[in-house]
């Protein structure tokens, strides 16, 4: 198949099926039989069907990724607004004393005194 498109494989696959049944009597001589021509064509059948639900799933697939990044966008907006509130009032030192951002995050504390110039609790 190299070199050729799956779509023109599929009509080769057709091709010969059809010239299998035309020429099936001169084809006895070297072991070419209906069975042969009946396998080409199922061969074909199999490949358009299988061709049609990778491309709906393809379709499926851009979609779901379309979403992902409409939700992704989304996250990193929310996340930034965030942030940078945190950053606003741990600067202000609104929030010494009762909520350190390290925590929130899992990060150990005085992790933001280098990121923010936090005051907060230690």
């Amino acid at each position: 198949m190299a070199g050729t498109t799956f779509s023109q494989f599929v009509s080769d696959l057709r091709t010969m099926a059809s010239g299998i049944a035309t020429r099936l009597s001169d084809l006895t001589g070297v072991s070419v039989t209906a069975a042969d021509k009946a396998a080409l064509e199922a061969f074909a059948d199999v490949l358009d069907t299988l061709n049609s639900e990778q491309e709906e799933l393809k379709a499926q697939l851009k979609t779901k990724t379309e979403e992902l990044n409409a939700k992704t966008k989304e996250a990193k907006a929310k996340y930034s607004n965030l942030n940078k509130r945190i950053k606003i009032g741990h600067a202000a030192g609104a929030l010494e004393g009762v909520w350190h951002y390290g925590q929130a995050v899992g990060r150990p504390l005085g992790c933001c005194l280098l990121m923010y110039g936090c005051r907060g609790v230690f």
